[in-house]
């Protein structure tokens, strides 16, 4: 005999403080211009108990943004707060919410230093600059 366990948010891991979930949270509620349906995958996240319940009291803000094709970020802040944290995040077709992406680290941004993305990586520039020779102390410069 097969049996078949429904993943809960105990699966997951909270995408704000990165403990278990215990929660699948709406993140925009249907009453304030959520979607119609309910569970929607693109508008649900699992949260921890104790986020879940900030974010309920108005103590998080949060907010999703589709960036390009199939290219989501969940971004939150303490309420106050100046720094966003940007997550990159996907739809998990077995969860039916959205997830972190694979081998991803969240990104904290003031809304003033949002970076250029056409503009080459800091790693990308010292590689150009340099010929490709390492500066660092004690390293081995190769040709």
């Amino acid at each position: 005999m097969t049996t078949t366990r429904v993943p809960t948010g105990q699966d997951l891991v909270c995408l704000v403080c990165r403990k278990q979930a215990q929660d699948i949270d709406h993140v925009v509620n249907r009453g304030m211009g959520g979607s119609k349906e309910r569970d929607v995958p693109e508008n649900k996240v699992p949260l921890c108990r104790e986020c879940h319940d900030l974010k309920t009291v108005g103590r998080i803000e949060t907010w999703i943004d589709k960036g390009g094709w199939e290219e989501y970020w969940y971004h939150w802040k303490r309420k106050g707060a100046e720094i966003w944290i940007h997550v990159p995040v996907e739809v998990s077709q077995r969860y039916k919410c959205l997830v972190l992406s694979d081998g991803t680290e969240a990104v904290a941004r003031t809304p003033a230093s949002s970076p250029d993305p056409l503009a080459p990586s800091p790693s990308a520039e010292k590689e150009e600059g340099d010929g490709g020779h390492d500066s660092g102390d004690g390293g081995i410069d190769t040709p």
